[in-house]
C-alpha cells in the first residue's frame, strides 16, 4: 500500500479516539446506562479506533510550516517587516558602540 501525504498532527487538532472512549466509559458508568448501548456505542468506538489506526500507519506526514531547506521555491522573498526589524537591531548595536 503507498503511503499518503497528509498535513502533520503538530499542524492539526489530535483526532486520537482514547480520550473520548475514557470520557464515555466515565460518563456512562455514572448514568448507569443500559448493556445494550455500551455494546452499541462500544462498537461504533472499535470501528472508529480501527479507522484510526489503519489511517496513522498508511499515511505520511508533511509539515506545512516547515522552512525551506532545499531551495525548491524559487519565489519565496524574505519579509521586509523581517528586514526591517534587522536594520533597527543593527541600528541599537552601532548606537550602543
Amino acid at each position: 500500500m503507498k503511503k499518503r501525504k497528509v498535513i502533520s498532527n503538530n499542524n492539526l487538532r489530535i483526532r486520537n479516539p482514547l480520550w473520548v472512549m475514557v470520557i464515555l466509559y466515565l460518563l456512562f458508568d455514572k448514568w448507569d446506562i443500559p448493556q445494550w448501548v455500551y455494546g452499541a456505542v462500544g462498537l461504533l468506538l472499535l470501528l472508529w479506533l480501527i479507522v484510526f489506526l489503519v489511517d496513522w500507519f498508511s499515511t505520511t506526514n508533511v509539515d506545512i510550516f516547515k522552512e525551506d531547506t532545499e531551495g525548491s521555491n524559487k519565489l519565496k522573498r524574505e519579509s521586509s517587516f523581517k528586514e526591517k526589524i534587522e536594520q533597527a537591531a543593527k541600528n541599537v548595536n552601532d548606537e550602543k558602540k
